[in-house]
């Protein structure tokens, strides 16, 4: 009939199947995040570092177990009290995550050790809170946290990488004190990338900079920056810039 407009039973399902599903795959991705973040916040100070550097790794890498236990050793994650007991707290520390299912192990040895093994991506993945105590500290570690919002960090040596500033959804910067350095054209290749704007941040410190390097430029990567805590380590004679 002209002008009257039918209902199709059909077509009302499956919109709101399709709804329902949107719905639920949110609410499934809310929840994995939580858990993940709980977690991570529940892992014991020792475990953080080690499970952010497996983190470097791509999806699904199969880690020599061999080989990541040198490497731990080597990054200072666990105690230096001599190689046996270090090679055997690695391993403790290894162990340890693959019970939290954190890690699981791919490969086996003839005699049951564990030869390879796999970090669950998503468990570092949607980290949403990051707050790490250690000796020497990368930001290389965090560069793949795409969904974190607030790091904190407490370390005695921080490693600078541009890495940090790729980190979109990152409000909350709290460092006990990491320098600003640049290496030869590093800065004009930060100042120039039209994509690296962190919208999002509000709080950033503590910096340690030069004067010469706090450019207009560099402070508008930042437009909606509300706090900042900094340390101008040399002021040198350059033009005055407000910031």
């Amino acid at each position: 009939m002209q002008g009257v407009a039918f209902f199709d039973y059909h077509d009302c399902w499956n919109s709101f199947s399709k709804r329902k599903r949107d719905i639920d795959s949110h609410a499934l991705e809310e929840g994995s995040m939580k858990m993940m973040q709980s977690s991570y916040d529940f892992l014991p100070d020792c475990l953080k570092p080690c499970l952010l550097y497996m983190g470097l790794f791509p999806k699904g890498y199969e880690i020599p177990v061999s080989d990541l236990l040198k490497w731990w050793i080597a990054e200072e994650f666990v105690p230096n009290i001599g190689t046996l007991e270090q090679e055997e707290t690695s391993m403790s520390s290894l162990s340890d995550l693959v019970s939290r299912n954190l890690v699981v192990v791919s490969k086996t040895r003839a005699n049951g050790d564990m030869k390879c093994c796999i970090i669950l991506y998503q468990s570092l993945t949607h980290l949403r809170y990051l707050a790490i105590f250690v000796k020497a500290f990368h930001f290389k570690w965090v560069s793949h946290l795409v969904h974190l919002q607030t790091l904190g960090v407490c370390s005695s040596y921080i490693m600078m990488s541009p890495a940090i500033w790729k980190l979109e959804k990152l409000r909350h910067v709290d460092i006990n004190e990491f320098p600003i350095r640049w290496e030869d054209g590093e800065r004009v290749k930060f100042e120039e990338t039209a994509d690296v704007v962190l919208h999002n941040l509000k709080t950033l410190g503590m910096c340690s900079m030069s004067v010469a390097d706090m450019t207009p430029k560099f402070w508008n990567k930042f437009p909606n920056l509300e706090q900042l805590r900094l340390h101008i380590d040399e002021f040198g004679d350059v033009p005055y810039y407000s910031v």
